[in-house]
């Protein structure tokens, strides 16, 4: 699954987390700016289901992620489904949690209903 989250203003994040359950395999965000450069900013390459618990954490206390209005966060999450059944939220799921200023508001994006501020 892949999810592309548009930035409408100009932050900066200080820390950046995956948060998947018990099928994950791999979790990845890439930052997408709109001179068409790509880093990859948090990735976790062997997800660990202790981890849903226990979300790695990346940090940028530094101040050095700063997304633009326009750039983009793309969230990979892949799974191995062994369970016969169909995933479904909330059994799993693929979430990107941040923490960033300044904001007044949360920043939410998914992929039934979009950017909401």
């Amino acid at each position: 699954l892949q999810v592309d989250c548009s930035w409408t203003r100009p932050v900066t994040v200080i820390t950046l987390m995956g948060h998947l359950h018990d099928w994950g395999t791999r979790f990845s965000v890439d930052h997408l700016k709109k001179d068409g450069s790509q880093t990859r900013i948090y990735e976790i390459a062997d997800w660990n289901p202790d981890w849903t618990y226990e979300p790695q954490v990346q940090s940028y206390d530094d101040g050095s992620l700063t997304p633009e209005t326009g750039d983009v966060f793309s969230t990979q999450c892949t799974w191995d489904n062994q369970s016969g059944a169909e995933l479904q939220f909330p059994k799993e799921m693929c979430v990107a949690i941040g923490l960033a200023y300044p904001l007044d508001m949360p920043i939410l994006c998914d992929t039934g209903a979009g950017v909401n501020e």
